[in-house]
């Protein structure tokens, strides 16, 4: 299977973003990577599903969130609806457990 170059990209993002080991920075670097690399990877249920996993572990850097949340929003409605819509659901315990509820909004 060949990945296009904005997938393959928003994949090693996503992996950053996700990465517990990683500092502060290099999250904020990959979320404005997922950011502009989202609309033009044309991503599946299943690609959404990791950003919003990797946004989980990501919660203390709210900018970074708001940032990725802002480019899933921007989507196609559809899209975003029927795609993201699971792993928000996903995140949604851990978001009111942690308290960070301004970060998701």
């Amino acid at each position: 299977m060949v990945r296009s170059y904005a997938k393959e990209t928003l994949r090693r993002a996503t992996s950053v973003l996700g990465d517990m080991r990683a500092d502060a920075e290099d999250r904020e670097d990959a979320a404005n990577v997922i950011r502009i690399m989202l609309p033009r990877a044309r991503p599946t249920e299943a690609d959404l599903a990791d950003v919003i996993s990797a946004l989980g572990r990501a919660l203390h850097v709210s900018s970074a969130v708001r940032r990725v949340l802002m480019s899933i929003r921007s989507m196609s409605p559809v899209m975003t609806a029927v795609h993201a819509g699971h792993g928000v659901e996903r995140i949604m315990p851990r978001v009111h457990r942690d308290g960070d509820h301004e970060a998701l909004c």
